[in-house]
């Protein structure tokens, strides 16, 4: 392969430490897979593949880097049978440090366990099992919470509780609890806040500055507008009078924005006026256009800045009072969720099994020794650390705190080697609200330098994409250098950040193209209208008079689309893949959809998992009615409605013994409840699985479905719901109800599998996907639909609101 300049000095990088800011498209996986090759493969340097610790951010990613070293080193021992050195790579690539974090953290953890005092025979809990076992322990904390009937933790149940169930409290003790768990030192991180709520007016704090920055950039941005408007309406005949009303606007927004802190700022923003918008006459020449123009956008100035006064304007000391007020709540918070952490930890130790936070902050535990708030390298630190010649991390922009800190411990940069070797592109980190810190991407982006060997350290830039047209490129580069910047998105999206064709694709080069939908007020009928507006253009794409082709790089030639070569991308599938799949299906074009969504609506599992219900309790009316009339039970509607006539009310069941004692049904109900009450007998002493595949088996339920359209879909999502029987099994649970149990909480929580994916690559028609599934893969035709869907703000109309260094907020409630 013919390297770029930047990626021949990826690959030949040596001991430094190196950012690779390494965009969409670039080989990043290609150019990384090569510099580890080339490392190995010099028998002069005398590195080993066990001498690298390769971090990558899924166990996907970690199996293909293995299989692209295996094929490699394959090829080059073909070309040079006698290396030895070769033949040692291969041999030792099994046990290479290969891996997600995670798994070289519980590496360290099962053979250093006798640093650390606990028994190596722990298990990874399951998903659902964490979620039960949250669940049961924070009953425990809240119930001993009312019982000692602390005052600041009564005030927190009675401003934030709900009405029934404490369900909010419970949530927000859920998220502080996650995101000390983020930090490298949770205890200690709690504990920082839980010092400074006292209930004091405290001035000056980081986010008071903060907040008067951003507002102050807000009134800049606005200023700036105003100006342009000003000369704009200058230039423009007959509109000096609107010159002179925004140059009058922007000085009050300019004496609101020069004020020197966020106390006056607050106090000047209610304080700026605007004047009284000039007529002019429609006897003077004037541009009618321009007028219009500048008016509307006058009007949209205007309501900016009374937005930010009525959000933001007032007294700062009223404020403060106000914040200080909620300090008993966010106490009460920090001491639940403490309890709730070491209850649940000391639980977990009883049961002998941990979560991923636990095996990172083990790992840290053996690799920093912290005392006073300082920490120290263990001696295991030094001595693993020096096993490894290079640290490489695939997708460094999704990485915490703690795994940084286990990282650069275990680095060479305290020994003055650095071996620092960092993959990554924060236009790409998606996973924030998983508590990665793309700001130490950034923080290394800004620091190292472009050249070679600048301390602390390297960057370089793969910015050419050989994956996309030029006009692709194109069109991606004039959107994003306009909308992204380091308030929005964390990173200016300047030259460094652009773009750039590598590609070598034959013309014709076709358009970009954007489609304007105008809709209604309905969010829904606005779907349907866009679906119908993109089933439309497919259908132009694809007609047989079409002159719209595509680049076949198999065939080298240029052909007519097929529905296999169209891709539908959306931000998100849920409430979009549905009417799409509708409306495509209404306008003849096959289509299909990949979600991770749906598995709990299913029809099939709905119906088996109230046939356990059933079990669990016969005199639950929903599910004996589920199940009766389903093919396990096999009743018809107007069958049960007979049956229940003129009864007296009661449980269904009572009702429907009673009934078939009077002759309704007797004989089906007789061998439906024989059959119910002998699979009770039989939930006793069977794991769910092999009851459920018992049920399968005596009521054909398995076949059934498979004769039903989707067929291969209904069974397929039957074999997953036995799989996570059998998951649950090898938990600390057990039964049928802790089951149920197990299952509505990944339901819940949106722990969904996706209905079972059972499409082949080679079936003709579109598929609808969400880009972030879509990272990675190529498609001839793309189409991003739901461009014009709002952003999600609910985390920032919360309750509660976490930042991780200024800490917690809470909403001022006096109940």
């Amino acid at each position: 392969m013919k390297w770029t300049a930047e990626q021949q000095r990826v690959i030949s990088s040596r001991q430094q430490n190196l950012l690779v800011s390494a965009a969409a498209g670039s080989g990043k996986t290609a150019v990384l897979v090569e510099h580890i090759l080339e490392r190995i493969s010099d028998p002069g340097a005398r590195v080993n593949i066990s001498d690298l610790l390769v971090v990558t951010f899924t166990r996907a990613a970690a199996a293909e880097m293995r299989e692209r070293l295996s094929g490699k080193l394959m090829e080059r021992l073909e070309e040079e049978p006698e290396n030895r050195h070769l033949e040692r790579q291969i041999s030792l690539l099994g046990q290479a440090h290969i891996s997600t974090i995670d798994s070289f953290c519980q590496w360290m953890v099962k053979n250093y366990f006798y640093e650390l005092n606990i028994d190596p025979d722990f298990r990874i809990a399951e998903e659902g099992e964490q979620r039960l076992l949250k669940e049961d322990i924070l009953d425990q904390v809240l119930e001993e919470g009312f019982r000692t009937a602390d005052e600041d933790f009564l005030h927190l149940a009675a401003a934030f509780g709900g009405s029934r169930d404490m369900g909010p409290v419970r949530d927000m003790v859920k998220r502080v609890a996650a995101f000390s768990e983020s930090q490298p030192w949770p205890e200690e991180w709690l504990e920082s806040f839980l010092a400074k709520y006292n209930g004091e007016i405290r001035k000056g704090e980081a986010w008071q500055v903060e907040l008067c920055a951003s507002l102050k950039g807000q009134l800049a941005v606005i200023a700036r507008r105003m100006e342009d408007a000003a000369r704009e309406a200058e230039a423009g005949e007959g509109l000096a009078p609107y010159a002179d009303m925004f140059r009058s606007d922007l000085r009050g927004v300019q004496r609101a924005a020069g004020e020197p802190d966020l106390e006056h700022l607050m106090a000047a923003l209610p304080a700026v006026t605007f004047v009284r918008k000039p007529a002019i006459s429609k006897k003077t020449v004037y541009d009618a256009v321009k007028k219009d123009e500048l008016s509307a956008l006058r009007d949209v100035l205007k309501k900016q800045v009374t937005s930010l006064a009525e959000k933001y304007g007032g007294n700062l000391t009223e404020t403060l009072e106000a914040e200080a007020e909620t300090d008993g709540d966010r106490r009460a918070l920090i001491r639940l969720t403490r309890r709730f952490l070491a209850a649940y930890r000391e639980e977990k130790n009883r049961r002998n099994m941990a979560d991923f936070a636990d095996v990172e902050h083990w790992a840290l535990d053996l690799l920093i020794r912290r005392e006073e708030g300082v920490s120290h390298p263990t001696a295991l630190a030094d001595d693993l650390g020096r096993t490894f010649r290079e640290i490489i991390v695939d997708e460094y922009q999704d990485s915490n705190l703690v795994q940084e800190s286990i990282l650069r411990t275990l680095s060479g940069e305290s020994r003055g080697e650095p071996n620092m070797f960092m993959v990554g592109d924060v236009k790409q980190s998606i996973y924030k609200f998983r508590m990665a810190r793309p700001e130490l991407f950034m923080e290394k982006y800004r620091s190292y330098a472009e050249e070679e060997r600048k301390a602390p350290g390297c960057r370089i830039d793969l910015s050419r994409n050989f994956r996309s047209r030029q006009t692709v490129l194109q069109t991606v580069n004039q959107a994003f250098s306009r909308l992204m910047g380091e308030g929005l998105g964390g990173v200016e999206y300047d030259r460094h950040a652009a773009l750039y064709y590598g590609a070598d694709f034959p013309e014709p080069d076709p358009s970009a193209e954007m489609l304007i939908l105008e809709t209604g007020d309905s969010e829904e009928d606005a779907k349907e209208q866009e679906a119908w507006m993109i089933a439309e253009r497919i259908r132009r794409m694809i007609a047989p008079d079409s002159d719209f082709r595509i680049w076949d790089g198999k065939r080298e030639c240029f052909r007519r689309p097929e529905y296999r070569d169209i891709v539908i991308l959306m931000r998100t599938a849920e409430g979009w893949t549905e009417p799409f799949l509708q409306v495509l299906s209404q306008a003849g074009i096959p289509a299909a959809a990949q979600t991770k969504s749906g598995y709990f609506a299913a029809r099939e599992i709905r119906v088996l998992l109230n046939f356990l219900r059933l079990l669990d309790n016969p005199l639950s009316d929903i599910p004996l009615s589920s199940v009766l009339l389903s093919p396990l039970g096999g009743f018809s509607a107007q069958e049960l409605a007979e049956m229940a006539a003129g009864l007296p009310d009661g449980p269904l069941w009572d009702r429907l013994v009673e009934g078939a004692a009077l002759g309704r049904c007797r004989e089906k109900w007789e061998a439906f409840s024989a059959r119910i009450l002998a699979y009770r007998r039989k939930a006793a002493l069977l794991p769910i699985h092999e009851l459920l595949e018992e049920v399968l088996n005596d009521t054909d339920y398995r076949l059934i479905l498979a004769a039903q359209p989707d067929g291969r879909v209904r069974t397929a999502n039957v074999e997953m719901l036995l799989e996570q029987a059998m998951n649950y099994e090898e938990t600390s649970y057990h039964g049928i109800f802790q089951f149920l149990r197990y299952m509505d909480q990944l339901n819940r929580y949106e722990v969904d599998f996706g209905e079972a994916q059972v499409l082949s690559e080679q079936e003709n028609l579109v598929r609808i996907t969400t880009i972030h599934r879509s990272k990675g893969l190529e498609y001839p035709v793309v189409i991003v639909a739901g461009c014009g869907k709002g952003f999600n703000l609910m985390d920032s109309r919360a309750n509660m609101l976490i930042q991780e260094d200024l800490g917690l907020a809470c909403d001022y409630i006096d109940p």
